[in-house]
């Protein structure tokens, strides 16, 4: 698991500088490529939230500091991997159409996973017990994953 994680990390490393330069994400030259890019942050994601958990129940409070700071890092450019085309007409996805309906709306969400994971970041930063760890991990998945989830993301 730790070999996988520092991948994921390093990946969502590498992504958070590609997606920060100008036009990176919405520079695909079409919506299936656009779509194969957020499916990899998406799944990068989820290594690092996996590899926050295991952090915490092994209390290893530097690596939950270093995983909520890559989700961190993509939630300030998570709105560039959802140009329009790149839906459900692209491929295979769970993006729902009212993600671009509500582009406006939908474009403020990622300040919840901002917000959230930084709290993360200063709790282990601060030497947090695994409960406040765990605590604010439960906020992170419910107060930011969970809502945008909820009502933009299409159920297995």
């Amino acid at each position: 698991m730790r070999n996988r994680a520092m991948m994921g990390l390093l990946g969502g490393m590498a992504l958070v500088l590609i997606a920060g330069s100008p036009g990176a994400a919405s520079a695909a030259s079409d919506g299936a490529a656009a779509l194969a890019e957020r499916q990899a942050v998406m799944w990068s994601m989820q290594v690092h939230f996996n590899a926050i958990k295991d952090a915490i129940g092994a209390g290893n409070n530097k690596a939950v500091e270093d995983h909520a700071s890559a989700i961190n890092g993509f939630a300030k450019v998570l709105v560039n991997f959802f140009p329009k085309g790149s839906g459900p007409e692209a491929g295979k996805s769970r993006a729902l159409p009212k993600i671009w309906e509500e582009w406006d709306e939908f474009t403020k969400r990622p300040e919840a996973l901002a917000v959230e994971s930084e709290k993360l970041m200063q709790i282990a930063k601060s030497g947090g017990d695994a409960k406040a760890m765990g605590d604010q991990f439960g906020a992170l998945g419910k107060n930011a994953c969970g809502t945008c989830h909820q009502n933009y993301r299409a159920p297995r």
